[in-house]
């Protein structure tokens, strides 16, 4: 998954509401200087304004520099912020809307359609901005677990003016805290708070984080900040940082070590009492089915991740479809390698017998089979791309307390490459997972499109901003292009490794649906899993979190792959032997992530212009 998606769309910035770090002037005085730009310049502009109330994802982009501002604020999530927020959209979309759309070129025409969209999209992000639970264990939307991200991973410490931010920073995690927990107790005021099994996985999350294994104490005081996980990390950090004397060193470890216990600790341990007295009053089961106006705020978050305009049924019925599908394909690759996997046959029990029947390969340590992964589609792609990104990858082991595979994009300022966090396994069969992990974050999936958004000449909201279809969706399509240029030639069991990954996505667009939509509870959504997956229904608890508290999510990958593979075959068709895959795929990622409906319109245009050739 790439974490901008849950890091980066524009309307998840928008939910985030943060603290301003812009121009004094009221809105409407900002929005006259817009007045009389020429459109472009007004894209960058009125983005800008945007970009810089979120302070958190200004440092994430790296963008700091550029816009004149220090890496020293953290993100507002007040109602305040959130009502100013809809004034500054409000304002854009109608400065927008003045433009004559006609007179523009073809390139603004079409930034035109992509910012309305985004505009629209996330004046309704704020609409339904209540009913984000706004801490949960699926720690990509989690503004606990974005905040320790941002501490341990992301905040630059190359000059003494970002480690100064840096301290700054902690020192205002109290404050970010007390904020968090504000907004937790209003939701809970109109109904809305998380189930309990997912706020008892948060609090053993916040715990982890403040060393306190079990009981925690009744006083911050009695934290001591040695246990904290976060200063084990920023010790590691400091010491990484060649530009630092000894002295200085000790000097800024000292002045974090103080923000800890003044702060940091004192902060999550506010979000703890609160956690632990939700939980005492929340409810049992969550989502939009008991949720009040659930159904209408299911349809805007179908409609938001998977930029269609697809209802609870049609979806319900693409991933029973779709499940079905990819069944058959398990099937019959199980009936190619000798294994009689009719529709009677327990496929997940066929296919642990193909794994433990074949030999593992050679032994390697993680990093080297990811290189190796990594040199066998390099070598493999060039039949599918004639323009690749120039942006360095690089591969990390995943951050501490970090449950999931992800990738973070490059900075716009050339500060950091890309870098695919890798979760570490010890099941040794994890070797068959691996390759589908690397191109679905890597290569050819995020990192070729993500990274190659940044180099295309576009005005800066479309290479930042994408709906989680388009990205995801171009992610999972990547690994079936994999397959197809022939990487799992002769590893039948990494191909079922494919597509058994292909399979939990579409089994999870039924479990979003019945839990949102058909109102099952996380046990029977865990038990659909279960039985589709082949693991334990406890395993599959552990997932529900995902599933519960951000519908649509989850579903998007599936809609945009078959986006992606319908636009294909439909110019296959069209253009027969013309058709070139390089070609398409510089269609699809040439004008950045963008709604699925602006996919489809851009690749008929494209067959009708090579169809008249």
């Amino acid at each position: 998954m790439n974490r901008r998606f849950a890091f980066a769309v524009l309307s998840c910035l928008l939910a985030l509401v943060p603290l301003s770090v812009v121009s004094q002037t009221p809105v409407a005085e900002t929005a006259a200087s817009w007045q009389g730009l020429p459109i472009r310049d007004f894209f960058d502009a009125s983005y800008r304004e945007i970009l810089l109330r979120d302070p958190e994802q200004v440092t994430g982009l790296g963008l700091a520099e550029e816009f004149g501002v220090r890496n020293d604020r953290l993100t507002d999530v007040s109602t305040e912020y959130a009502d100013e927020t809809t004034e500054l959209l409000e304002q854009i979309l109608t400065t927008l809307r003045g433009y004559d759309q006609d007179a523009l070129s073809r390139v603004d025409q079409l930034s035109y359609d992509v910012y309305t969209w985004y505009l629209e999209d996330g004046l309704q992000k704020l609409e339904y901005r209540m009913y984000d639970y706004l801490i949960s264990s699926f720690t990509v939307y989690s503004e606990d677990w974005a905040l320790n991200d941002l501490l341990q991973t992301t905040h630059p410490l190359d000059t003494h003016e970002n480690a100064d931010d840096f301290i700054t920073r902690l020192s205002l995690v109290d404050w970010k805290m007390s904020q968090i927990v504000e907004e937790l107790w209003a939701r809970q005021a109109i109904g809305i708070v998380a189930p309990q099994f997912m706020l008892s996985r948060s609090i053993e999350q916040v715990k982890s984080w403040l060393g306190v294994w079990f009981n925690a104490p009744s006083d911050p005081a009695d934290i001591s900040p040695y246990g904290v996980e976060l200063y084990q990390v920023v010790r590691q950090r400091f010491r990484g940082c060649e530009w630092m004397t000894p002295e200085e060193e000790t000097d800024y470890t000292a002045r974090a070590m103080e923000q800890l216990q003044t702060s940091y600790v004192p902060g999550l341990f506010k979000l703890l009492v609160a956690l632990n007295a939700l939980y005492a009053i929340a409810p049992t089961e969550g989502g939009a089915a008991v949720m009040p106006g659930g159904a209408e705020y299911l349809s805007y978050a179908i409609a938001h991740h998977t930029s269609t305009d697809l209802t609870a049924d049609e979806m319900w019925d693409l991933g029973i479809s779709e499940v079905a599908r990819i069944q058959t394909e398990m099937r019959d690759i199980l009936d190619v390698m000798g294994y009689e996997a009719d529709a009677d046959a327990d496929l997940h029990a066929l296919w642990q017998r193909a794994k433990t029947d074949t030999d593992l390969p050679p032994t390697l340590s993680w990093m080297e089979e990811y290189q190796q992964i990594r040199a066998n589609i390099e070598a493999a792609i060039e039949p599918a791309f004639d323009v690749i990104p120039s942006a360095a990858l690089e591969i990390h082991p995943a951050p501490a307390g970090t449950s999931h595979n992800y990738y973070i994009e490059p900075a716009h300022d050339g500060s950091r490459p890309g870098i695919f966090y890798a979760q570490l396994s010890r099941d040794p069969f994890a070797v068959y997972y691996m390759p589908v992990v690397f191109h679905h974050e890597a290569i050819p999936g995020h990192h070729f499109q993500l990274a190659l958004i940044q180099e295309l000449d576009l005005p800066l909201f479309r290479r930042v901003e994408m709906p989680t279809s388009s990205a995801e969706g171009w992610a999972v399509y990547a690994e079936g292009l994999a397959y197809e240029l022939g990487i799992y030639e002769g590893n039948p069991l990494a191909n079922l490794e494919r597509l058994s990954l292909e399979l939990m996505r579409a089994a999870r667009i039924v479990v979003e649906m019945g839990v949102h939509h058909l109102g099952w509870s996380y046990r029977e959504g865990a038990t659909y899993f279960a039985e589709i997956m082949g693991y334990s229904v406890e395993a599959m608890i552990n997932l529900m979190p995902r599933y519960v508290g951000y519908p649509g999510q989850g579903s998007s990958y599936t809609v945009g792959l078959l986006k992606i593979r319908d636009l294909r075959q439909r110019a296959m068709d069209a253009l027969g032997d013309a058709f070139e895959l390089k070609a398409f795929h510089n269609v699809i990622l040439q004008d950045g992530a963008l709604p699925l409906a602006i996919h489809e319109r851009l690749v008929d245009e494209w067959i009708q212009e090579e169809g008249n050739e």
